[in-house]
């Protein structure tokens, strides 16, 4: 007879590769520390899930509030610090958050944007939903070939709490 073992629920699944090479923060020089305009590898289709890789700033979806829930704001924000971090479990950190930070788009080349030039991109990507995927590409995508509609681009603070 076989011994009796307590079977309990599965094992988590794996989470997903890092996707640290999939997220940029580019220095912001706007006189606040660790700010970062933003800039994410996606494929090239309107739901950026399909064609060619290609980098894309981060357009705030509109020019009032960046997402008119504080919420879904930072839980987004938060995913981009983690993801440009590599996912790390660092035991002396409690806890990381994130929050956004919208920067007009400029017509032509910012040196205080990090040396950004619209020119210089093909895409442009604006999350729109699923906030609490594991990455930022897991999240809802809309890829544009047209810079942001908004005429903003998000930017980012991250903020790394240790016990």
């Amino acid at each position: 007879m076989l011994p009796r073992t307590n079977s309990g629920p599965p094992p988590p699944p794996f989470p997903p590769p890092s996707m640290q090479n999939d997220i940029k923060l580019i220095f912001v020089e706007d006189g606040r520390p660790f700010i970062y305009r933003v800039e994410l590898r996606v494929n090239s289709s309107s739901d950026g899930h399909t064609g060619p890789s290609v980098w894309a700033p981060v357009c705030a979806p509109s020019s009032d509030d960046v997402y008119g829930n504080s919420m879904y704001e930072a839980s987004f924000a938060t995913t981009m610090c983690k993801q440009a971090d590599g996912f790390r479990k660092d035991p002396s950190v409690f806890s990381v958050h994130g929050e956004l930070v919208k920067y007009a788009l400029p017509t032509g080349f910012s040196s205080s944007l990090g040396g950004f030039d619209p020119a210089q991109y093909t895409r442009w990507v604006t999350v729109v939903g699923n906030f609490d995927a594991y990455t930022v590409q897991g999240m809802t995508l809309q890829v544009s070939n047209k810079t942001c509609t908004s005429g903003f681009i998000l930017g980012l603070q991250c903020f790394w709490y240790y016990l």
